[in-house]
């Protein structure tokens, strides 16, 4: 039984016992996932830009802005799907809004908390693991978040890896990455998968692939290289103000029939239209002479559509101006291109064919197990690097941040070798 099925067989079960639950999750792809799941920004009516969170935690929630107040209140089982996403800071807050809604001063406001996920996954951008060391923490309030994780006194181990299963050379590399010990053999299989060393017919199977690069710049630059690689004619899309002044730096987008997008706001989660959601722009619709409507094709989105597209409609984005005490209205479309993503941002999806770029060194803790374990066999994994060497998989990079989360791994009693 995969994790989403058990979630929701727990959710089910609580429901049907009369028991309120809420599922929290950090991004729009990991609620999306569990049947009711909410984002954390959505669950507590958060604008998707906040994230000043020991503010907001420290100001009365204004209940008319979130449709879920009433769901917070009555709550009494609280689940955070993928809870590593979540950082020390975002888990106090949720434990002082809780305490507010509910008007006591309990933990979590008295609500049973399960927690689900990975501790050998990437750490949160910001603000650090929750299983950071509390002593090397100035801010009180990321201590408080600590102290709360280590609360957890029950752990539950799911042995049986679904993504990977029907590849156990795959299962053994993945294996071997995550726990750093990974042997020559390893780096030889992987350069198997390098593009300069894959047929013909494989190259051109990975010309649509979604490709992965740790950093931002590297993800313009491939979108862009892409879009010259494809010949794609493209049309930059201006946002726009109201009123026109003060005016405000517009943002762009280039979109052209055939562009790989990613939705960058949630929609509507239940439907599948969440933050990070894959897609190809098909059409588009002028409205007194600029573009208001793209019609997308989503993958896997089995949502209401017309004729398999789903029309996106741009935006508001209310801008204050305190100066001027007036506010700015700009608007545009909740898209980016994708035709690459960030390392970091493809955390928790399944990917049908992936080209991965490495680099020479791991920057971040986890990225290549991150990275290359979003796809489901080496068949679907193309490795854009030159080569690639024992040293980069045996460095002090390559190991930086193991030690905290493997003392976390024995901490909550978790079998590090688990059988493949």
């Amino acid at each position: 039984m995969g994790k989403s099925l058990l979630l929701n067989a727990i959710s089910n079960h609580l429901k049907l016992c009369g028991i309120p639950v809420l599922i929290v999750a950090f991004t729009g792809n990991s609620a999306a996932g569990v049947i009711g799941g909410r984002t954390l920004h959505g669950a507590f009516g958060l604008h998707y830009k906040s994230n000043n969170f020991e503010y907001l935690a420290a100001n009365t929630l204004d209940n008319t802005r979130t449709h879920t107040y009433e769901l917070l209140k009555s709550c009494e089982v609280l689940i955070l799907e993928e809870c590593y996403y979540f950082s020390p800071v975002h888990l106090a807050f949720i434990d002082a809004k809780l305490r507010q809604i509910k008007g006591n001063n309990k933990e979590f406001g008295n609500c049973s908390v399960l927690m689900t996920g990975d501790p050998l996954q990437s750490f949160p951008i910001f603000h650090g693991p929750l299983f950071q060391n509390r002593d090397k923490v100035g801010s009180e309030f990321t201590r408080r978040g600590i102290d709360l994780y280590r609360k957890v006194d029950k752990v539950f181990q799911l042995t049986k890896n679904f993504r990977q299963a029907g590849d156990k050379r795959f299962q053994h590399l993945l294996h071997n990455i995550r726990y750093k010990q990974v042997t020559q053999d390893d780096v030889d299989l992987l350069n198997t998968r390098l593009f300069n060393n894959l047929s013909d017919e494989e190259k051109d199977y990975f010309k649509d692939a979604l490709k992965v690069y740790p950093f931002r710049n590297q993800v313009h630059e491939a979108n862009l290289q892409t879009i010259r690689d494809l010949q794609i004619p493209v049309t930059v899309v201006h946002s726009y103000q109201e009123p026109s002044f003060p005016r405000f730096e517009p943002t762009s987008l280039l979109v052209g029939v055939g562009t790989r997008i990613i939705l960058t706001r949630n929609i509507d989660i239940k439907a599948g239209l969440y933050r990070g959601k894959l897609g190809t722009v098909k059409s588009w619709v002028y409205q007194s002479g600029r573009i208001e409507i793209i019609f997308v094709q989503f993958d896997d989105y089995q949502g209401l559509k017309i004729h398999d597209l789903v029309p996106i409609a741009r935006y508001k984005e209310t801008i204050n101006t305190p100066t001027d005490q007036r506010n700015v209205n700009q608007y545009q479309f909740p898209l980016e291109l994708a035709f690459a993503k960030t390392s970091h941002s493809t955390q928790g999806l399944t990917i049908s064919k992936i080209a991965v770029y490495l680099g020479a060194t791991e920057y971040f803790v986890s990225q290549t197990y991150v990275s290359l374990s979003r796809t489901t066999s080496l068949s679907n994994l193309c490795i854009l690097d030159e080569s690639l060497s024992l040293e980069r998989f045996t460095s002090k990079n390559f190991m930086k941040g193991s030690e905290m989360q493997f003392s976390e791994l024995a901490r909550l009693g978790i079998d590090e070798q688990l059988q493949l």
